[in-house]
C-alpha cells in the first residue's frame, strides 16, 4: 500500500532544483571559458592584435579596472547581482574583460602553451557540463571524478600526439 510522504517529495524536488542549479552554473562557466579561449586564440593568430596589445599597456590596465569594477558591482550590490538582466550584463562584461586580459597575457608569452592550458580547462568544464545535463546524479560522486580524470588524461595523451613541446613533458612529469 502506498503512503504519501511529503518529506520524500520535498527531498526529490530539492534534489531536482539542485541539479538544475548545477546545470545552469556549468553552462554559464562553459560559456565564459569558451569566450576566453576564443579571445586568446585571436591574440595568438592575429599579428596586428599582438602588436596592439604589446604597444598599448593602457588597454590591459583598462581591462583590469573593468573586470574589478564588474566584480565590485556583483558583490557589493546584491540587488543588481540577483536580478535579470543586470546580473547577465555584469557577468558578461566581467567575462569579456577577463578574456581580454587572458588574450593580452597570451600575446606576451608563448601562445601555444597558454592555449593548451586554456583548451584543457575549457574541455574539462564542458565535459562536466555535459555530464551535469546527461546524468541524473550529482557529479561530485566517484563517477564524475573518474570521468573528469579520464578525460584529462585522454586529452593530455592526444596533445602528446599532436604537439610534443617541452611544456607537455613538464606538465605530465609533475
Amino acid at each position: 500500500m502506498y503512503y504519501y510522504q511529503p518529506e520524500s517529495f520535498a527531498n526529490h524536488k530539492e534534489a531536482k532544483d539542485r541539479l538544475n542549479f548545477v546545470r545552469k552554473v556549468y553552462t554559464i562557466l562553459s560559456t565564459q571559458l569558451l569566450i576566453t579561449s576564443f579571445l586568446s586564440l585571436l591574440a595568438i593568430l592575429s599579428q596586428s592584435l599582438q602588436e596592439f596589445l604589446h604597444s598599448n599597456l593602457w588597454f590591459l590596465l583598462l581591462c583590469l579596472v573593468g573586470a574589478f569594477t564588474s566584480l565590485l558591482f556583483l558583490f557589493c550590490f546584491p540587488t543588481l547581482s540577483r536580478n535579470v538582466p543586470y546580473n547577465y550584463v555584469l557577468l558578461s562584461s566581467f567575462t569579456v574583460f577577463e578574456g581580454l586580459i587572458a588574450a593580452s597575457l597570451t600575446s606576451l608569452f608563448e601562445g601555444v602553451e597558454v592555449l593548451i592550458a586554456v583548451a584543457l580547462t575549457a574541455g574539462v568544464v564542458c565535459l562536466l557540463t555535459l555530464y551535469a545535463f546527461a546524468a541524473k546524479t550529482d557529479f561530485t560522486t566517484k563517477h564524475g571524478l573518474f570521468l573528469v580524470l579520464g578525460f584529462a588524461m585522454l586529452a593530455l595523451g592526444l596533445l602528446f600526439l599532436v604537439y610534443s613541446g617541452g611544456v607537455l613533458i613538464k606538465v605530465s612529469a609533475k
